[in-house]
């Protein structure tokens, strides 16, 4: 969860900070500040380019507020971020925060709340118990709380308001073009479009996995298969363990499938918890190898992937999580485990991927460890589809000039 304090008074954050560790204890939190209200409107405008990804919560002082005239709150009404969690901290007489509130909550910003300083135990506390979604384990815990509105657009998904990004994967001796993962996207408006971080807690707590992954798949399909220069590249699509033991969508992968047999499809298996049938899974899975499609083993190190089952499930590849990969260049523990995980796929003869490079340093690494193919912000930031084509013309055409 990252946090960003806009506060003058080091004092404050401190106190801010030590609340906010106190209440999540063993969850992931990284902080961030800024004393005046221009930095944190950059800082904002360069979340805004990932999509606000960078920023779970802002905490605002409230003299900061009046004193610049509302320039943070106004610049968060200009972007309609109706997303962003914000809470307001200050000294002033209660009605001075009561009246910045109505203000805020007018323009139907995402305020947790209000808070009087100096901060009493349990305040921030109190806060992530009226907000639970502000909180939860490790794989959830940077997942903003989202308006009820955009749950109702999340909760009825359909093909309309669902936007595929895709990812490239690059060959590390050549630094061709392999293929792309496709990655989902929740179109809200233009001025909101979602990322798994904000979208996945309502789709796993609804149990609308199978519907997302329905359409995933049929609209990545319908895409590769009416463009013939992307048969040229591997299309991966996710999939979830969960999402084998529903037998329809099996059958309706395989069916599908049958239309588009020209494409070489890999499905890039996680699992998010332990398999509650893995009798059934290892079926299915082997249903879908039986027709040509390719399984990869995703997060492999950080999902519950294990060892002891790497012998039954036929898999052509193994992708290494990003956790592992992005600072590998300063951790030896992590590039240990990479080196490792590389080493593994070798002598099993499958095909490994890194995800997560986005250094010079890393990409090194993994060329002198032998890793086969990369993904990460170094080669490209996830591409819409609409940009696709145009991307690869121009990836090309700079690698055949080199």
């Amino acid at each position: 969860m990252k946090i960003l304090i806009v506060d003058e008074c080091r004092f404050r954050r401190r106190a801010v900070r030590k609340q906010f560790t106190d209440a999540m204890t063993g969850l992931p939190i990284t902080f961030h500040h800024s004393e005046c209200s221009r930095s944190t409107i950059n800082t904002l405008e360069n979340a805004k380019q990932s999509m606000l990804t960078k920023v779970n919560l802002i905490i605002i002082e409230l003299n900061l507020v009046i004193d610049n005239n509302l320039a943070i709150i106004n610049y968060m009404i200009k972007l309609k971020d109706c997303l962003t969690p914000i809470i307001i901290i200050g000294s002033a007489d209660i009605w001075v925060l009561e009246l910045v509130k109505n203000i805020v909550l007018g323009f139907k910003l995402n305020l947790l709340g209000s808070l009087h300083v100096p901060l009493k135990d349990g305040d921030i506390y109190n806060i992530i118990q009226s907000n639970k979604q502000l909180y939860g384990d490790e794989n959830t815990a940077s997942s903003p709380i989202i308006p009820n509105d955009i749950v109702g657009v999340i909760g009825n998904l359909d093909e309309d308001k669902l936007s595929l990004y895709y990812q490239p994967k690059i060959h590390t001796t050549t630094n061709e073009i392999v293929g792309f993962e496709a990655l989902s996207r929740i179109y809200v408006d233009e001025n909101n479009i979602l990322t798994p971080d904000y979208f996945m807690p309502i789709i796993e707590s609804d149990s609308l996995n199978f519907n997302l992954t329905k359409l995933v798949f049929e609209n990545a399909l319908e895409y590769w298969g009416a463009h013939e220069i992307l048969k040229e590249y591997q299309l991966s699509v996710n999939i979830n363990a969960e999402d084998l033991l529903c037998e329809d969508l099996v059958s309706d992968i395989i069916r599908q499938y049958e239309e588009y047999k020209d494409i070489d499809l890999t499905l890039e298996l996680t699992e998010c918890s332990p398999i509650e049938d893995e009798d059934l899974t290892l079926e299915s899975i082997n249903r879908i190898t039986a027709n040509e499609i390719k399984i990869s083993i995703d997060d492999f190190g950080k999902s519950y992937s294990s060892l002891d089952r790497l012998d039954s499930i036929p898999f052509d590849e193994l992708k290494i999580d990003k956790s592992f990969i992005s600072d590998m260049d300063i951790n030896s523990r992590h590039q240990a485990i990479v080196e490792a995980i590389i080493a593994l796929a070798s002598k099993l003869k499958v095909k490994v991927t890194a995800e997560g490079v986005e250094s010079t340093s890393v990409l090194k690494m993994l060329v002198q460890m032998n890793c086969d193919y990369v993904q990460g912000y170094y080669f490209s930031k996830p591409i819409a589809g609409t940009e696709l084509l145009d991307w690869i013309d121009n990836y090309n055409s700079q690698l055949h000039n080199i």
